[in-house]
């Protein structure tokens, strides 16, 4: 099994564990098979999956949920913005799980159940555009982020 049909079936288990809408399981899964995949719409899956999770983790819905998912793109990041990782592709992205999700959980009291299921849905997205685009695009949207707030 390769990494990214590992990563595909840990994700899919994290989403089904988690009780998240099967209809947007369904969408992810179909985004994921798309030939013309779209980062844009994948991050919008992957951030209704964080404030769906954190929901149903806490029964708050009125509480704002912490942005997991900004702190796990900002540490993957981190990561694989050196030059030196980024001709490793699926390989590095299997080893930097763990690796990740440790540091993440150690800064945040979030469950690491959940900081690993965020990791894995936003790895099937970096495999699919690549780590050179994937940074690409992470670096244009926190520049976005910050020229308008």
């Amino acid at each position: 099994m390769d990494n990214y049909e590992r990563l595909y079936n840990e994700a899919n288990n994290f989403l089904s564990k988690s009780k998240v809408n099967v209809f947007k399981v369904i969408e992810w899964k179909n985004l994921l098979e798309s030939e013309d995949f779209n980062i844009n719409e994948y991050e919008k899956m992957l951030l209704y999956f964080n404030v769906s999770i954190y929901k149903d983790e806490t029964g708050f819905a009125s509480v704002t949920p912490p942005n997991v998912l900004k702190i796990v793109e900002e540490q993957v990041y981190l990561f694989l913005k050196d030059e030196r990782f980024q001709g490793k592709g699926e390989l590095l992205i299997a080893g930097l799980i763990s690796e990740i999700c440790v540091e993440i959980s150690n800064h945040i009291d979030i469950n690491a159940f959940i900081v690993g299921g965020i990791l894995d849905l936003l790895f099937l997205g970096i495999m699919k555009i690549g780590i050179k685009a994937w940074c690409k695009y992470y670096e244009e949207k926190r520049n976005s982020n910050d020229t308008e707030g």
